[in-house]
């Protein structure tokens, strides 16, 4: 889903097109005034030897440096076979993507942006580590997290291959079936919202 959100621009005086997706996401995520990111962008930008500017973007590591001050962390997007990873592949909460030259917030599943950018590809996120969690607990979890659709398709297809082979096969199920299936219809309710 995309949500329209400048970040709080226009509302901070600024005007005219620039490429200020940087300063628009992480002013979104971190919710943050739009024009205290811009400066703090800006400076950054300076001290890694460029202009002080972010009307034309901010480079990844200029950009990480940043986040990483405020307690985000750089992760790499989910593989799938067949497809590239997209906005929606992310972990709930509060994300920021790396897409084909562009930065985007991304706030339980939806794209908050000055523009419907939905069709990019996404190379990676920031997230927030959360305080008290090992980061590679919190990475962990990240991970399963995005391999959870694949999970759960896999699960929804063993559970149809035994039902059939039961049925196919007419016959009572054996004792280790009669108590993993209804175990398996649990996790796959529990996955989709149910208990």
């Amino acid at each position: 889903m995309f949500v329209f959100n400048d970040g709080g621009r226009v509302a901070a005086g600024f005007k005219g097109k620039t490429g200020d997706c940087g300063v628009r996401a992480m002013a979104i995520a971190l919710a943050l005034p739009y024009a205290d990111v811009y400066r703090e962008l800006a400076q950054a930008n300076k001290d890694a030897g460029r202009k002080k500017s972010v009307r034309r973007g901010v480079m990844k590591e200029v950009y990480s440096t940043v986040l990483s001050k405020y307690g985000w962390e750089w992760r790499s997007a989910p593989k799938f076979d067949g497809r590239k990873a997209r906005y929606s592949d992310l972990p709930n909460g509060k994300c920021i993507a790396r897409m084909s030259g562009h930065y985007a917030a991304v706030i339980d599943g939806e794209l908050h942006d000055s523009w419907d950018s939905r069709h990019k590809m996404v190379y990676g996120y920031w997230i927030k580590t959360h305080e008290g969690i090992d980061p590679e607990e919190d990475r962990n979890h990240a991970r399963l997290m995005a391999a959870a659709p694949d999970l759960l398709a896999a699960l929804e297809e063993v559970v149809r291959d035994i039902e059939d082979y039961c049925e196919d096969h007419n016959s009572d199920r054996p004792t280790d079936v009669t108590v993993v299936l209804p175990r398996l219809k649990a996790a796959i309710a529990k996955a989709k919202g149910g208990e």
